[in-house]
């Protein structure tokens, strides 16, 4: 049992270090392994997942999408204008055509999420 928890405790870790790398990457996003990681903490340790649900990111990020309490059009707007800004810089390094597209395709993909999968409260 003791095993079971430490594992999901560095699993969670670990989707908690890539989520803080998808804040500051394009490419990678961030919320959903910070979803991850605290599924994982909450299975882990009580301490654990307590702290995490106390930090600034899980409340304003995370819990509304765990909870399909949705997020303001506000909120949503600044999300995607950093993404759109990062993606399109990414998009302008890239020299392959094989590379814009997928970052086209994943920038959809955001837009498609945030607008249909995000429920817009007030």
């Amino acid at each position: 049992m003791k095993l079971k928890k430490v594992i999901f405790g560095t699993v969670g870790l670990i989707f908690f270090g890539l989520g803080i790398l998808g804040i500051y990457l394009p490419l990678l996003p961030a919320t959903p392994f910070m979803i991850l990681a605290a599924a994982c903490f909450a299975r882990s340790s009580e301490r654990f997942n307590n702290w995490f649900q106390g930090t600034k990111f899980f409340k304003e990020n995370v819990r509304p999408i765990i909870k399909k309490e949705g997020m303001t059009k506000k909120r949503k707007l600044k999300i995607l204008t950093v993404i759109t800004i990062f993606f399109g810089i990414s998009f302008f390094v890239m020299h392959n055509m094989y590379g814009r597209i997928v970052i086209i395709f994943i920038l959809l993909g955001h837009y498609i999420y945030f607008y249909k999968g995000i429920k817009t409260i007030d």
